[in-house]
């Protein structure tokens, strides 16, 4: 009689099983790749990059296009390497010189003309489908992060900045500080609409004087219409001062006696959004009210850096 063990079939079953999971899983590791479309550098105005993935997984990153006397591309063409995250640290990379296209109605077309702009190695490593990193040939690296259509009220640019850094010039000096969500003041009623989405900028550092800029910014609001064309609206609380004649001098007065009696909600400036960066001047408020004046005043310059 032998006595060779048997296993029973479920337990082949199993093993199977487990085999055909792990395989599975591995490719579908090595099976996603970037999001085709549009990317932008981030924090930079009107820098993009336009991806292809075409059969075979031969890719086609343009990096920039100019008119001038005639249409230019520069480009970067060839096979798109898949990785594995988990050992490669990024999903995919492309490697390809810098081609430019001159003189051509669009890619493909015909009468263009093909040079190598820069012969040395550009490599775009994909870091997930939605952020990549550009070495250029002399080792500067760019960031990228995938442009997304507004599909949804989370990638409206009110909702995106939420708890973002960004740099803050006014006065001639410059300040970091962070966009952090916050509750509307009530006394500013409804700007814009029931759905706007409400800031603080929590300061980070400074090339001012810290106390001076924090006094700024305690009182200071951001307030974006939550929409695909935004709105936006610097809000600042301004002191309210009470004027009484103590003193007539010559029929007029020479003398007052001034109380502090409260303070009001009021618009510190306009601003508006280009890209990452919301802009505008600030509204002087003696042209309201004859009281101490925003200590933002003149150009005001928001840019979102990450």
């Amino acid at each position: 009689m032998s006595t060779t063990n048997q296993r029973p079939a479920w337990c082949y079953a199993i093993i199977c099983s487990l085999l055909l999971l792990t395989v599975n899983a591995a490719n579908a590791v090595n099976a996603a790749q970037p999001t085709e479309g549009l990317w932008w550098q981030t924090g930079s105005n009107g820098k993009f990059l336009q991806l292809h993935i075409g059969p075979g997984g031969y890719a086609l990153a343009t990096l920039s296009y100019d008119l001038g006397a005639g249409p230019t591309y520069r480009v970067l063409q060839g096979p798109l390497q898949l990785k594995d995250p988990r050992t490669d640290g990024h999903l995919a990379e492309l490697r390809s010189p810098l081609y430019r296209i001159d003189a051509a109605g669009c890619l493909g077309c015909a009468g263009g003309v093909t040079a190598t702009e820069d012969a040395r190695s550009y490599t775009l490593r994909f870091i997930s489908t939605t952020h990549a990193q550009l070495q250029t040939g002399s080792g500067q690296l760019v960031n990228y992060q995938f442009f997304p259509l507004y599909t949804s009220a989370a990638d409206l640019p009110a909702n995106r900045i939420a708890g973002k850094r960004a740099v803050l010039e006014n006065l001639g000096g410059t300040n970091v500080v962070r966009l952090q969500p916050t509750v509307a003041d009530g006394d500013c009623g409804t700007q814009f609409s029931p759905g706007e989405k409400s800031y603080r900028m929590q300061l980070e550092s400074t090339d001012l004087g810290t106390e001076r800029v924090s006094g700024q910014l305690n009182s200071a609001v951001l307030v974006v219409d939550n929409a695909l064309h935004p709105r936006a609206r610097l809000l600042h609380r301004v002191d309210l001062y009470e004027f009484v004649c103590t003193q007539f001098v010559h029929g007029g007065c020479g003398n007052y006696a001034i109380t502090l009696v409260g303070d009001q909600c009021r618009v510190a400036a306009d601003l508006e959004l280009s890209s990452s960066q919301l802009s505008g001047l600030a509204i002087n408020p003696y042209s309201t009210y004859p009281g101490p004046p925003v200590q933002l005043g003149g150009q005001i310059r928001l840019t979102v850096i990450d």
